[in-house]
């Protein structure tokens, strides 16, 4: 049987999602809990990689198995297995071609971040702190650039990583604010690798008045990454939801 799980997680503590030599995986933990449970080896499929340090709300994920293990307990039976900071939000029964990643039509991420002079200790792991005042309604301008269909090769790590395509669409690029905390949120059809954090991080230089919204455009217009555009930090961004 085909199972469907969305999964949070806490990737503080991790290397990213998938399995890799250089340290724990929440990809290795999940597989762990689930062989252990149905005493296979399972090998598990996520909608798409999260780096080091990044944290999910709604990953998705499905694996194959022969247990007859009911659903109900195989759930809390996975979960129970699982450190602290991994959880299976959900598993249900999926149809026996649904695929994780293939299947996927868009992804929404959401940026979190602290602006102010002191984060709270509690969500330390999941802000980033920016000290200097933000001027919002640029930042908002600057977001409204980024929504349509781009050449984002520059907004873009290449990490060695060949890509045929650099086109992607935005659906949705938002900034909202309670007081210091402010959370960019970000929906479309794929992204590339950083792509969130590297736009993050350029709406953080438009926000501390270090560029302007207008220098969108030529960024995009050179199709090559800019060192002086920073990725942002892991710590902030939540794969918040993947779509269907």
């Amino acid at each position: 049987m085909r199972f469907k799980s969305i999964i949070a997680y806490d990737g503080t503590a991790y290397e990213g999602w998938q399995s890799q030599p250089s340290g724990p995986t929440v990809q290795d933990k999940v597989e762990e809990a689930i062989n252990k449970i149905t005493q296979e080896e399972v090998r598990i499929h996520g909608s798409g990689r999260t780096d080091a340090g990044v944290h999910a709300r709604g990953q998705v994920m499905h694996f194959d198995s022969d247990t007859v293990i009911p659903l109900e307990q195989l759930h809390k039976g996975i979960n129970a297995m699982l450190p602290a900071d991994i959880r299976l939000s959900t598993l249900e029964d999926a149809d026996p071609e649904f695929h994780a990643r293939f299947d996927a039509i868009g992804k929404e991420y959401r940026y979190h971040i602290w602006n102010g002079p002191i984060v709270p200790p509690f969500i330390s792991h999941y802000r980033t702190q920016v000290r200097m005042p933000l001027d919002l309604d640029q930042m908002k301008a600057a977001a409204e650039l980024f929504v349509g269909e781009h050449d984002f090769a520059s907004f873009s790590a290449n990490a060695n990583r060949e890509v045929e395509d650099t086109v992607r669409r935005i659906d949705r690029l938002q900034i909202f604010n309670q007081e210091e905390d402010v959370a960019i949120v970000i929906a479309g059809n794929g992204f590339l690798y950083k792509m969130v954090r590297t736009i993050a991080g350029f709406l953080l230089l438009v926000g501390q008045g270090k560029i302007t919204p207008d220098s969108f455009q030529e960024l995009l217009e050179a199709r090559q990454r800019n060192k002086d555009i920073p990725t942002a930090p892991a710590q902030g961004l939540f794969l918040w939801q993947v779509y269907y």
